[in-house]
């Protein structure tokens, strides 16, 4: 079978498209979502650790997660409850505290799902934890750590000087039940315990996340 030249050419590109193909679409992917690197330590990133709050980690100083009577007396279920997940929280050394996220309620709740790997993550969560500061109890913040390992975590919560609890969802089981593709996502709870709003996407500054808070949760800080 004799090919002409017009057909030869075509022959070539394709099988050099063929060839290329998985370095253009890794390449696209990285410059996309960036390096699997910790951008906290530069280093590459380490595997998944089964608890975050073993020795040798970094310390960090954050509040209790809720617990007892700061919590529903029973969980939510049904049509916008948080997942039915009981989580380990990321605190001291050698804590083993864990809460139940379907029963976060009795204050109004802001749950943002975050990871060391995600960069729009680490820049809101100064202007979280202003929002905290200034809440007093009114409204809680509670993080959750999501597809990351131990020492980056709490790396993380350390550079960026956050003190509101955060729990370990190394397997992304949050983010996957609520239906979200993209991190960071904040989930607006009522204190019913009942999700009433989900932003996808960075908070601009503090003020937006506010007006969010009195927009969706009827309180004004």
């Amino acid at each position: 079978m004799k090919w002409g030249p017009i057909k030869k050419s075509r022959a070539i590109v394709l099988i050099i498209a063929a060839v290329l193909s998985p370095f253009l679409i890794t390449a696209v992917l990285v410059l996309a979502f960036g390096s699997g690197d910790d951008p906290v330590t530069g280093l590459p990133g380490r595997p998944k650790q089964a608890s975050f709050n073993v020795a040798g980690l970094p310390p960090v100083q954050t509040d209790a997660c809720p617990s007892g009577t700061q919590l529903l007396p029973q969980p939510v279920t049904g049509k916008n409850a948080l997942p039915d997940l009981t989580l380990e929280c990321i605190g001291a050394i050698g804590s083993s505290q864990t809460v139940q996220l379907n029963r976060l309620g009795g204050v109004p709740t802001v749950v943002n799902i975050w990871s060391t790997s995600c960069e729009p993550c680490r820049r809101e969560m100064p202007d979280l934890q202003r929002v905290h500061a200034q809440a007093a109890g009114r409204v809680r913040i509670i993080g959750v750590n999501s597809n990351d390992y131990a020492e980056g975590a709490r790396a993380t919560i350390k550079a960026t000087g956050v003190s509101f609890a955060s729990v370990a969802d190394p397997d992304e089981q949050v983010r996957i039940a609520v239906g979200s593709a993209l991190m960071p996502t904040t989930l607006f709870v009522a204190a019913d315990g009942r999700i009433v709003y989900r932003k996808v996407g960075e908070f601009p500054d503090a003020t937006r996340l506010k007006d969010d808070i009195a927009k969706h949760l009827g309180v004004r800080l």
